[in-house]
């Protein structure tokens, strides 16, 4: 039998967020979108973008997905954001266990 994944566990922490937010940010300027155009590529609202940029939303994957797709990211570029949020998630379990 398959352990069940503890739902607090499975949350975004703020923290977390803060982190997408930011790696989003960063893509979304080196290619040199403004909000409002990211927003319209990606099909959300301006407020989403801002909001997930400044950590304050916790994005569903299928937003993060549609707002890389907008950005035309490249493999790299997913990489490092894939990598950052990761070892982020992995430093704050780490606090959280001491």
């Amino acid at each position: 039998m398959t352990k069940r994944a503890d739902p607090i566990r499975r949350q975004i922490t703020p923290e977390l967020s803060a982190v997408i937010g930011r790696q989003l940010e960063i893509i979304r300027s080196r290619i040199g979108l403004s909000h409002a155009e990211a927003a319209k590529a990606a099909g959300i609202h301006l407020s989403t973008v801002y909001t997930i940029e400044a950590g304050t939303r916790s994005p569903h994957l299928m937003t993060i997905l549609d707002i890389l797709y907008a950005y035309d990211a490249s493999t790299a570029e997913v990489v490092d954001f894939l990598h950052a949020v990761v070892v982020e998630d992995m430093r704050l379990r780490a606090v959280a266990a001491a």
